[in-house]
């Protein structure tokens, strides 16, 4: 705004301030929209490079046409030059994000920016077809209307910021409630809510869905022994393995303690079993704390969905195999009471 400031005193103050600068703070300002833009959606740093790039050809250019050659015509074409430059880079960083954000507020600031940016080349066009421009501050209603438009979109920008970084703090908020700070893996809220819908999904498209569920054997003497930090770095180590080794459409859910649930959607019960095999050759090969003098074991239990199944009842059978795999030594892995008979 202090380019604008600058322009209403006209005449009354230095050509340097009223011209030269004035127009370049509104040069450096648009530049800064971009960087801000860029900024807040991660989108590759060439444009706001480029900007900032031909900001000096732009100061060139006002100081040439404000004390060589003085034209408040060719002034209004440089800036408006320079200003759609900035919105169309704008527009663009606005669209090519890494990151996912609300269609919404993106789609109502790009909309924004492409009219700014289509009204200021109308600008250019009178710009060059009218007469010469004695006092800016008494030029056409197309002059006086950039201004206004300008206002619109300083104001729609200011909004849009706010609207998605508020959506993006409440989607952190929501996704925080979902996941187990320690371990990194959804918590048993989350495990509700995505189990009773791939349930119904394979239910509906009589596909196979399968579950783990795995408990760490002895964590009990880990903890008495090491103490409970040891403890929290086994569980949050094996958060990490259960990301790193499961497929991009499995889930892994911290269950409760040390128990862990994963699920397998698309996957019948001999490929799941499988699947807890691979993890539990993982872990017990793996070190989780500097000191440990054996291997750390698990059990699993794997259970499919059979089609009369309800979401308790899958993992009641999950439940009850990794109980017997427990009774049978530990270390192992046991199949549910039922295979199912729906086809993956």
């Amino acid at each position: 705004m202090a380019g604008f400031s600058l322009l209403s005193f006209g005449d009354d103050i230095s050509f340097w301030l009223s011209k030269v600068a004035a127009n370049f703070c509104i040069a450096l300002g648009f530049a800064l929209v971009v960087l801000s833009l860029h900024q807040i959606r991660h989108a590759p740093l060439i444009y706001p490079l480029a900007v900032f790039s031909c900001l000096p050809l732009a100061l060139a250019a006002l100081i040439y046409y404000s004390v060589i050659e003085p034209s408040t015509n060719a002034r209004v074409v440089v800036i408006s030059v320079y200003v759609t430059l900035c919105t169309v880079s704008s527009a663009i960083v606005v669209n090519k994000s890494q990151v996912e954000d609300l269609k919404l507020p993106i789609m109502l600031l790009t909309g924004v920016l492409v009219i700014h940016s289509l009204f200021m080349l109308f600008r250019i066009w009178c710009t060059l077809r009218e007469p010469n421009i004695g006092d800016f501050l008494h030029a056409g209603n197309v002059h006086q209307l950039a201004i206004i438009m300008t206002a619109v979109l300083l104001s729609t920008l200011g909004f849009t910021y706010n609207w998605i970084l508020n959506a993006r703090l409440m989607e952190s908020l929501y996704s925080s409630s979902l996941k187990d700070s320690l371990t990194q893996l959804y918590n048993r809220r989350a495990m509700n809510e995505m189990t009773s819908r791939e349930l119904t999904r394979s239910l509906r498209h009589k596909h196979a869905l399968s579950v783990i569920i795995l408990d760490i054997d002895h964590f009990k003497q880990v903890n008495d022994v090491y103490g409970h930090q040891v403890g929290d770095r086994v569980l949050h180590n094996l958060g990490e393995i259960l990301i790193n080794n499961l497929r991009a459409h499995d889930v892994a859910f911290r269950y409760g303690g040390e128990e862990f649930l994963i699920m397998l959607p698309d996957t019948a019960i001999n490929d799941a079993c499988t699947a807890a095999e691979k993890l539990k050759v993982l872990i017990e090969s793996h070190t989780f704390w500097k000191q440990q003098e054996k291997p750390l074991t698990a059990s699993f239990g794997v259970a499919q969905l059979h089609p009369n199944d309800q979401r308790t009842n899958l993992i009641e059978r999950a439940d009850k195999a990794l109980y017997h795999a427990k009774e049978q030594g530990r270390n192992t892995v046991c199949k549910g009471e039922f295979e199912g008979t729906v086809s993956a």
